[in-house]
């Protein structure tokens, strides 16, 4: 705010005073701006060119590298979106987290003034080239002509420096969203051309916005004399706006799903399998084959849900197969007949078929079946919209029934993994699937023993009572395992470890790991749960003993012994307890591997008795944090373990013949 002051002619001086309001668009979420803050303001000159308009002399440059040309008898302006008669609520196609301030409206030239044109002026000859911002022509393009069928161009050349870097020097991303007001003669015509290459594609557009995401796939990779132009041509008398173009490279967004698969698959241990809930198939909140939408387009959801962090299916199966580990999809209660058969025909379809051609827009050509061992199918109900056990139980039946009517599933059904995830209230299951799969939560502080087996016991008692099949239980998966402290502590690595190693002695045969893997402790180390997925790799074809019993020394001075009681009939154990160290129990092959965990606030140590003839022992020792704090082999087992607080302990022994 201040004052304005008129010093008039006749000596007099008026003023008056005048305050201007600003609205930051979109609002501060982590701060606010007070008083005596210092704020400047930038008010850009509008960027436009109707070449049409043009006066008779101008000046003849060389093309910049990212700048925007158009062609001859065309007009460009960066004008607001809302001149494109975008509506943001009614919004179900542009993503939530674009910048929507301004977009380029395409069209061709109208002349304003009453000018006399030579029969070939240059400022209508479509074949030449115009700098939107400079306002000049460009000199000849000989590498990059028009089209003659085309009425309007636009066009930039690509810093392709920055393009030969990329992984893959040949294959790049094309995205943008599009506004067409109007008609369009045939397609939208989009080419990218070379010094000896020219790579076109067509695309049929509709009326109102759209999101285009596309793979150029060039016939060799590039080098640095390589000079690249990326060209959008149209014939008709129509108006197109354009926002967010890009082409580059695939590892340029720091959020990009290769850059996550590169960072995992160069870092993570092992994950044999990887749950894709990420992807909304069947969700509530999405419309039918949203999943399909290409990588970030799929995030759109009612006003009411702030959740967003949804992807498209073929980036995260990218992620599962760059990290070599089988998909486990999701598949919700809104998942129709037809949306159904869509994702099978995108898993095992032919590239020639209607989703077997998303697939390979989406840059993979064979069949994810091909790729993949085992696909698991999770069916659940997340929003809770099915009333009772029987439709719950019905729900899964009729989605298996579905997949197996399919024409494709005879090709597939040694691949496909069915898994009922619903949550029943009268304690039996009803289907027939493959497997039952539930989450294990847990917000409480377990400090021992007998806080860990009452937790697991409670959990035990929430599940559906088993069937039998053959001669056991069928078996049940933890599809979800998290532990949140409701004290805001850190969670600590015996903690995940109790947690899982105790799910896995309650005949559940896979865990899954809840890992947010945007986490950048999880890439240096410092996560207790990355130090937890080495564990699991260790457990790979392992089978569970049970856990080892506890005896009091004979000698005060000696550290609590433990060993695994099916080994050894000897002591009476002591009265039960809440001991903080706990002793997990696995044969793997014909050695064993021993997990010792500590729930308690200090440090334990430990002995091992009663085990076969030792040949070796290979120990590490890892703190709360999941860091490696120690690493030995010995040749004989005469000596006793420590295990800190919150940490755990591996023992690998290897038995004497």
């Amino acid at each position: 705010s201040g004052r304005v002051f008129i010093a008039k002619q006749d000596g007099s001086i008026d003023w008056a005073s005048f305050s201007s309001v600003f609205t930051f668009a979109p609002a501060f979420s982590s701060t606010t701006v007070l008083a005596g803050d210092y704020v400047t303001v930038d008010l850009p000159t509008p960027v436009s060119l109707n070449t049409a308009q043009l006066p008779d002399l101008y000046p003849e440059r060389d093309v910049k590298e990212g700048e925007w040309l158009i062609s001859g008898k065309a007009a460009a302006a960066i004008v607001p979106l809302s001149a494109s008669g975008y509506i943001e609520e009614s919004d179900e196609v542009l993503p939530k987290n674009r910048a929507r301030g301004s977009v380029l409206r395409l069209e061709s030239a109208k002349s304003e003034m009453d000018l006399t044109y030579q029969e070939k002026d240059a400022r209508l000859d479509p074949n030449n080239l115009f700098s939107i911002q400079r306002k000049v022509l460009i000199s000849d393009q000989l590498q990059n002509p028009m089209r003659p069928y085309l009425d309007l161009r636009l066009v930039q050349k690509i810093d392709s420096a920055n393009l030969i870097t990329a992984v893959e020097p040949s294959v790049f991303p094309l995205k943008f969203d599009i506004c067409l007001d109007g008609t369009l003669e045939g397609p939208l015509e989009v080419w990218i051309s070379g010094s000896d290459f020219e790579v076109t594609e067509e695309i049929e557009l509709k009326q109102g916005w759209q999101h285009i995401n596309t793979l150029v796939l060039l016939p060799r990779a590039l080098n640095a004399q390589d000079q690249v132009y990326l060209n959008i041509g149209l014939a008709g008398d129509a108006v197109i706006y354009l926002d967010n173009v890009f082409m580059g490279r695939t590892d340029e967004s720091p959020n990009d799903m290769s850059v996550l698969a590169r960072n995992v698959a160069s870092v993570a241990p092992d994950i044999p399998v990887l749950r894709l809930e990420c992807v909304p198939i069947g969700k509530p909140g999405y419309k039918a084959d949203f999943w399909a939408l290409p990588e970030g387009e799929t995030g759109y959801l009612p006003p009411q849900s702030s959740n967003n962090d949804r992807h498209n299916l073929g980036a995260v199966l990218q992620l599962s197969e760059d990290i070599n580990a089988s998909p486990w999809l999701v598949i919700d209660a809104r998942a129709g007949e037809e949306e159904i058969h869509n994702l099978l025909e995108y898993l095992a379809g032919s590239p020639l078929s209607g989703y077997g051609k998303v697939r390979a827009n989406d840059g993979v050509f064979g069949r994810w079946t091909d790729v993949f061992d085992l696909v698991y199918i999770e069916l659940i109900d997340s929003a809770d919209t099915l009333p009772s056990d029987r439709l719950k139980a019905q729900r899964v039946d009729w989605v298996v029934d579905q997949c197996q009517n399919s024409a494709l599933y005879q090709e597939i059904s040694n691949k496909l993994v069915f898994i009922d995830g619903m949550d029943y209230e009268e304690g039996g299951i009803r289907t027939n699937v493959d497997f039952h799969a539930s989450s294990l939560h847990s917000d409480q502080i377990l400090i021992g023993t007998l806080d860990l087996d009452l937790f697991i016991s409670e959990w035990q008692q929430s599940l559906p009572r088993r069937t039998i099949v053959g001669s056991a239980f069928r078996p049940e998966l933890i599809s979800s395992l998290s532990c949140e402290s409701l004290l805001d502590t850190d969670v600590r690595l015996a903690d995940l470890a109790a947690l899982s190693l105790s799910g896995l002695e309650s005949e559940t045969e896979l865990v899954l790991l809840d890992v947010d893997l945007l986490d950048p402790t999880y890439y240096v180390r410092d996560n207790p749960r990355i130090a937890l997925l080495e564990l699991a790799d260790l457990l790979k074809g392992a089978s569970v003993l049970d856990r080892a019993s506890r005896e009091l020394p004979h000698d005060e001075k000696t550290a609590t012994e433990l060993w695994p009681a099916s080994d050894v009939d000897a002591g009476v154990p002591e009265e039960y307890e809440n001991h903080g160290l706990l002793l997990f129990s696995f044969k793997k092959e014909d050695n064993y591997l021993l997990v010792a965990v500590n729930l308690g606030e200090y440090a334990e140590r430990f002995a091992l008795r009663g085990l076969p003839q030792i040949e070796s022992v290979a120990r590490s020792s890892f703190d709360s944090k999941g860091r490696l704090i120690g690493e030995k082999l010995q040749k004989r087992n005469d000596s006793s373990f420590s295990v800190m607080p919150g940490g755990i302990v591996v023992l690998k022994l290897e038995i004497s013949e």
